[in-house]
């Protein structure tokens, strides 16, 4: 297998799939709008990592401002976690003590964030038991 840089400029035909694939100028400009979007808000971005399955782009979401990547998915922190991509706020359906072993460094770069999902459930049992 070829390595990624040596197909820049060649034939869309000649990759190997599955690939991503971007148009490097339009992907900075989004990246800036968001980022200019959110600045100076009371809101803070945190994109999800299942829109590109990329490290590299969470690191230049990172770069521009975003103040982490959300994972649903184990997989997907490990990936992140791996590249360097802290912090990491990980949704809370993720399992903690799998996540403990399997992810670097343990919790120390990854954060819990329960989900809406989870929130309902639980406030849901606390009314349900009061």
């Amino acid at each position: 297998m070829r390595r990624p840089e040596t197909y820049v400029g060649h034939p869309l035909e000649e990759l190997d799939t599955p690939a991503l694939v971007l148009d490097l100028p339009a992907f900075e400009r989004n990246v800036a709008a968001l980022a200019a979007f959110f600045a100076g808000r009371p809101a803070a971005l945190r994109p999800h990592s299942k829109t590109h399955k990329c490290p590299q782009i969470a690191l230049r979401q990172l770069a521009a401002g975003a103040i982490g990547i959300t994972c649903a998915k184990l997989s997907e922190a490990e990936v992140m976690a791996t590249a360097g991509v802290v912090p990491l706020p990980r949704d809370g359906r993720l399992v903690p003590p799998i996540a403990d072993v399997r992810l670097p460094d343990g919790d120390r770069n990854c954060h819990w964030m329960p989900s809406s999902d989870a929130l309902s459930a639980l406030t849901s049992t606390i009314s349900d038991s009061i």
